[in-house]
């Protein structure tokens, strides 16, 4: 026959278990929140090394469609009204403006969505006061998007709405 003495003991022994379970789920939490930090991390410097590959080919080179380009920037920053952009890279000569939207993604189920999204991004920064300004000035603008997937130029389209 079970006493209280004895239910009291496996009440005990359940609740020491329960405090050792929830402990670990609790350090497997935190390891889990690390590993999806290192794996964001990953991507966003995937991202970074593939606008570096896209800068450091034009740089060489700031030809870009048959065009030529008196000089090249990239990541410029752009805030107004609360809302801050970057243009990944800038090409400028007296004439053009090419605009560089780049994407990198792992998996290429996401090209088209990473595309639409450049789109959106293109429109916003053709409606930016200094690409306003060049366009016044009767400088013809360029919108590009390009994107990696993996080490390969899977995708180079010249936007041409707005």
């Amino acid at each position: 026959m079970i006493t209280k003495e004895d239910l009291a003991q496996a009440i005990l022994e359940l609740k020491s278990s329960y405090l050792r379970l929830e402990a670990s789920q609790e350090k497997s939490d935190r390891r889990l929140d690390k590993v999806a930090k290192l794996v964001g991390n990953i991507s966003n410097n995937q991202g970074d090394i593939a606008e570096e590959f896209f800068y450091n080919s034009l740089k060489a080179k700031p030809t870009l469609a048959g065009i030529n380009y008196d000089f090249i920037d990239k990541n410029i920053t752009r805030s107004k009204n609360k809302i801050e952009d970057e243009y990944d890279i800038l090409l400028v000569n007296g004439k053009d403006i090419a605009i560089i939207e780049t994407k990198y993604k792992a998996h290429a189920n996401d090209i088209e969505k990473l595309v639409n999204k450049a789109k959106e991004q293109l429109e916003t920064y053709e409606k930016d006061d200094l690409v306003k300004e060049y366009l016044e000035q009767g400088v013809k603008l360029k919108k590009i998007i390009m994107v990696f997937h993996g080490w390969e130029l899977v995708k180079i389209e010249e936007y041409k709405k707005g």
